[in-house]
């Protein structure tokens, strides 16, 4: 039986709902905005895409995140759009997000995106972001499909 998977997101520029496109046709699995997500308990693996916002997910991601404990294997990837600060900004909040959920994510995933105030990384993502996005799909299948239930592999990428 194939694994059930969820990608949800949020995207305030639309960066971060590319990525998450790329990471759910990689995965095959059901992509929903996180105003729009349901309950994941129903999902062998929940994939989460947000923002870096002041070194924190998202504040409607941190809301789906407080309503939703209890959350099972799941992966996680930000977009940022800060230069220097950003990979920063995104070890807090997976700090932030693995303190909340208890445990530290399958694999992690972050990509440069355009920033409107900054408007650093213009064209980010771009197609070769896209393709690196995609395959960390790829990846995860692989990392979920190999490991035992009760032993936890830790992968981090980035793309360019």
């Amino acid at each position: 039986m194939p694994l059930r998977i969820l990608v949800v997101f949020d995207s305030r520029t639309g960066n971060t709902r590319k990525v998450a496109e790329a990471v759910a046709e990689s995965l095959q699995a059901d992509l929903s905005p996180v105003g729009e997500a349901g309950d994941p308990r129903g999902y062998d693996l929940v994939v989460i895409g947000s923002p870096s916002m002041s070194s924190l997910p998202s504040p409607a991601m941190r809301r789906y995140l407080q309503e939703h404990p209890g959350l099972g294997d799941y992966a996680a990837f930000f977009t940022y759009g800060a230069p220097v600060w950003g990979p920063v900004s995104v070890r807090k909040a997976l700090a932030w997000m693995e303190a909340m959920i208890g445990r530290a994510p399958l694999a992690t995933f972050r990509c440069k995106g355009y920033h409107t105030r900054l408007r650093t990384y213009r064209g980010r993502p771009n197609e070769d972001d896209l393709l690196s996005a995609f395959l960390f799909g790829v990846r995860l299948v692989g990392i979920v499909g190999r490991r035992s239930w009760t032993q936890r592999e830790s992968v981090t990428e980035s793309c360019g």
